[in-house]
């Protein structure tokens, strides 16, 4: 009867550990999102207020290493200046990926400005506290035309 038990046990308790982590995924999910729609907030008030410098700053060295902050800056300078500021925004998709050295999240938004729309992708690593950008990209007409 005993080793019926010990036999089950293992079962039992992956059973019943499976909602616990079902559900602590959900938690840290949800936290990762809205950790990084805040990061996406954060960005686009030091956008309209031109505070590259603080962009590049609180960048990852992933995303520093991409590009001078001098031409960093001069990227975001001609979008700000060509699509002007943020109106609205509209999350189109998200996607998180779990990895042990943090969280990486992906958010894509269609975004109208005062000038023009665009779609930008935002992607974010994220731990317990904070979103830190990786990687930018905005596909809008007017940054061409303009």
């Amino acid at each position: 009867m005993k080793a019926k038990i010990a036999a089950l046990l293992p079962i039992v308790l992956l059973v019943g550990c499976a909602p616990a982590f079902l559900f602590t995924r959900g938690c840290s999910a949800s936290k990762t999102k809205a950790l990084a729609e805040g990061g996406v907030t954060r960005f686009h008030a030091q956008l309209d207020a031109e505070q590259y410098h603080e962009i590049y700053a609180q960048a990852s060295p992933e995303f520093q290493n991409s590009g001078s902050e001098a031409d960093l800056t001069k990227f975001f300078s001609a979008v700000h200046r060509k699509l002007g500021k943020v109106q609205r925004t509209n999350e189109q998709t998200f996607f998180i990926n779990f990895t042990t050295s943090g969280n990486i999240a992906t958010l894509t938004y269609q975004t109208d400005l005062s000038n023009g729309s665009g779609r930008e992708q935002f992607t974010w690593r994220v731990n317990e506290k904070q979103a830190t950008l990786i990687g930018y990209r905005i596909d809008a007409p007017a940054l061409i035309t303009q």
